[in-house]
């Protein structure tokens, strides 16, 4: 649970890093283990939660978490899981927002995601064609 993760970082002094990383992977852990069955906003919202856009490493450290937890003998390692996160993240960062306008417009925000979910839906039907 979350103040087990609070509790246990806490007593071992660890890093606001570490710390961090315990709670991303107690909140957004269980997407990971169906990352097959996620739509296009389901990544968004998972990658976002984490703030993978602005830091990147918080996926990294969810992902070596969910490896970790996953790497039980008898249990067969999903690098698919790895591969389609970093593989959402990528298809984010290559949004071009200079279509945006720039004048404060109220639903920036709104059109930001629908960009974001536009990109993301083209990427899983591409990953599904091939």
């Amino acid at each position: 649970t979350l103040a087990q993760v609070e509790s246990l970082t806490t007593r071992l002094h660890a890093s606001a890093e570490c710390s961090n990383a315990g709670t991303i992977a107690i909140r957004h852990a269980a997407a990971l283990e169906c990352a097959d069955a996620l739509s296009a906003a389901g990544w968004l919202d998972l990658l976002t939660g984490i703030d993978a856009l602005r830091r990147p490493e918080r996926l990294n450290a969810l992902l070596g978490i969910h490896r970790a937890w996953n790497d039980r003998p008898g249990d067969s390692p999903r690098a698919d899981v790895s591969m389609a996160a970093t593989g959402a993240l990528r298809v984010l960062s290559e949004i071009d927002y200079g279509g945006l306008p720039a004048n404060g417009e109220d639903n920036v925000a709104h059109r930001v995601r629908q960009l974001r979910i536009e990109a993301l839906t083209r990427w899983l039907a591409s990953a599904v064609g091939s």
